[in-house]
């Protein structure tokens, strides 16, 4: 990206965020239309109590979706990146607008959730590949602008397709696998245009691409490190100094030494100095120095196509990617499955599948540890107190999260009598809280240079909201208790995801803030997972319970249709003796999740706290992206790579 971005020009950069601002404004519609439909569809299939397994699934695959993701955006490229993950969207939610049966449903699901993490996956590094440090926070807030406007559009939206029926079920969930492959245009087309400009100029002036490639257009991270970091042992380069960019992105400029000096080894001084190396550039010597020697002995670049596709194999991990996934099925689903089965928690089923689920995520553990090549989670960045702080810090975040929202519309609709619009109206005004939130949050960690105080404030903001919505889950609670126990929770969670992000970006180098973006978002998806399979548990089991104490001895017969259908317990009378019972039992159970969730943010405020304080100003990072379309860089090629270029191909350990 920095090699393209040098040579765009004011224009270029400007489509680009155009085509980000677009997609984050149709993804935020859809975010906040299908909430207000998806409690019917699943009722239309006799599921309602599915929602949490739904929940459950989608977080399971925003989670392991992100790791190979990122091999992907980074093998091929963020152009041909967020074209796959378009299609995987499109095709997730036109199968889920013709499903007729849960199960087709669930799988659905879990296809729109990998494109659509896929394609927020690339919008993260696209902006961190084009930001400084001290800017990161607050340029990614802006992405999550759209919300501010699609979280009141959204609801009424979702409320003209849910009164349509099943049809209008179906077609809301067309309409977006329609349009967002349409949208995405832009953003790919852009990308694919300015990569076949710097193809041309490069052509034109007598450059040739690395041949150490994949054939077929695909370069691995590690054939680019390989190459690039023996040549950075070899001599100097010639090459004149490229385009500037705009003053506007003046950062993305590599320093006026990294055309003129290289790392040297032998002395180990820094570049253009004889001051000692720094512990980050003696890492990055000490990687230079391996790679070039794996290099002499591997020569990957001379592969039969069985040794690209194990090539292929290796670098995106797929053995780890199995495991991660199955574990995580394995482990979380049976917590919302089991009341469904015949002996309940005594079956012997469920206990193999949670046993088997974690041995499976046990070996996926060992497996990156000892035998991955290029592991999904990099033990070296999971070392790192800041990576692991922050990490940990968004899984208990999304876990609270998850377990007060899963069910929280459909207590709305049933205990305090909302109208489906309303209730995404009280539901999302969390969401739109956080936007703005954000962005106060990135503007402060702009002029502070710090980020870990924000961080913290926002823990505790949020714990406020969990406590305030405790006290507002009653049957005669005001809407404004509701409401802003909902802003308060998500002024918190706003200041705590752009603090703890910026914080785990702070701490690696450019070339590894793909990775430990994903590692941090990867840990927190797999919380919401956790989050979710606690609601269903909570759920499935304590719900029917509360039922069977509230309802009278005459309509014990319906509980079975209480849970499974939403429409069904709102069918009874408003003050009936029926409806109140699954009123109490609905603020029972709801109760129970937020003190839950409550409970979740303790570890989580701990979590924050072993975060270094990096200074963000003084720790500032130009964009260094390399990775354009994937395709062998015809400005970065194997006998003209500078230093500035072989640096940001390292993979050196953070400090």
């Amino acid at each position: 990206m920095e090699i393209m971005a040098r040579t765009w020009g004011r224009k270029g950069l400007f489509t680009i965020y155009a085509g980000l601002y677009l997609i984050s404004a149709l993804m935020s519609l859809e975010g906040n239309t299908t909430p207000t439909i998806e409690p019917y569809f699943l009722s239309l299939l006799g599921e309602h109590s599915m929602l949490s397994s739904v929940v459950i699934v989608m977080s399971i695959a925003y989670a392991v979706g992100k790791p190979p993701m990122t091999k992907i955006l980074d093998v091929f490229g963020r152009a041909e990146g967020i074209c796959f993950a378009a299609a995987l969207y499109s095709v997730g939610y036109l199968i889920t607008a013709t499903a007729t049966d849960v199960k087709v449903y669930i799988v659905a699901r879990a296809l729109s959730a990998l494109g659509g993490q896929g394609v927020q996956l690339a919008q993260q590094i696209i902006v961190a590949d084009t930001t400084t440090l001290s800017n990161r926070g607050l340029i990614t807030s802006t992405v999550s602008l759209p919300w501010l406007l699609t979280t009141w559009i959204g609801p009424p939206l979702g409320a003209f397709f849910q009164r349509r029926g099943p049809v209008g079920y179906r077609a809301a969930y067309a309409v977006f696998g329609i349009l967002l492959p349409l949208v995405a245009c832009l953003l790919f087309c852009t990308l694919y245009l300015e990569w076949r400009k710097i193809k041309r100029k490069a052509l034109a002036e007598g450059r040739k691409p690395s041949t150490k490639d994949l054939g077929f257009g695909v370069t691995t991270r590690r054939h680019r490190t390989l190459s690039s970091s023996a040549y950075s042992t070899s001599g100097s380069s010639t090459r004149p100094k490229p385009p500037q960019p705009p003053a506007a992105f003046s950062h993305l400029a590599p320093p006026s030494h990294a055309f003129d000096d290289h790392l040297d080894l032998e002395s180990a001084s820094a570049p253009g100095s004889n001051r000692p190396l720094t512990a980050r550039e003696h890492r990055e010597a000490c990687a230079a120095t391996d790679a070039a020697k794996e290099l002499t002995k591997r020569k990957r670049w001379d592969m039969t196509p069985w040794s690209k596709a194990v090539e292929l194999w290796y670098d995106l991990d797929v053995l780890g990617l199995v495991a991660l996934t199955v574990g995580c099925v394995s482990f979380l689903l049976p917590f919302t499955l089991a009341t469904k089965r015949p002996d309940s928690w005594g079956d012997g089923l469920i206990w193999l599948l949670i046993f088997s689920g974690a041995l499976i995520l046990a070996f996926f553990g060992y497996y990156e540890l000892h035998h991955a090549s290029i592991p999904l989670l990099p033990p070296r960045l999971l070392k790192n107190r800041t990576i692991l702080g922050g990490s940990a810090m968004g899984f208990f975040h999304f876990a609270s999260q998850f377990c007060y929202e899963s069910f929280f519309t459909s207590f709305l609709q049933v205990a305090r009598g909302y109208s489906p619009q309303d209730a995404s109206y009280i539901s999302q005004s969390y969401i739109f809280a956080a936007c703005v939130a954000a962005l106060l949050a990135g503007y402060l960690a702009k002029i502070t240079n710090r980020y870990k105080w924000i961080g913290i404030a926002g823990v505790l903001i949020h714990a406020s909201g969990v406590w305030l919505m405790m006290r507002s889950r009653n049957l005669d609670g005001s809407t404004f208790e509701l409401v802003l126990s909902q802003l308060i929770g998500g002024v918190g969670g706003g200041f705590t995801t752009i603090a703890v992000q910026t914080g785990c970006q702070s701490v690696v180098g450019h070339q590894d803030v793909a990775i430990a973006t994903a590692i941090f978002l990867t840990i927190t998806q797999v919380g919401g997972a956790v989050g979710g399979s606690i609601a269903g548990a909570v759920w499935s089991t304590s719900l029917p319970r509360r039922l069977a104490h509230h309802l009278p001895s005459s309509e014990q017969s319906h509980i079975p249709s209480i849970i499974a259908s939403l429409p069904y317990a709102l069918s009874f009378p408003s003050g009936s003796a029926p409806r109140i019972a699954i009123n109490k039992a609905y603020v029972d159970v709801q109760k129970i999740l937020n003190g839950v969730a409550m409970a979740m943010l303790v570890p989580g405020l701990l979590s924050m706290c072993a975060m270094k304080d990096v200074n963000l100003g003084k720790d500032d990072q130009g964009g260094e992206g390399v990775v354009v379309l994937g395709r062998a860089s015809f400005l970065a090629c194997e006998d003209e790579l500078t230093s500035s270029e072989t640096s940001s191909l390292l993979g050196g350990s953070p400090e």
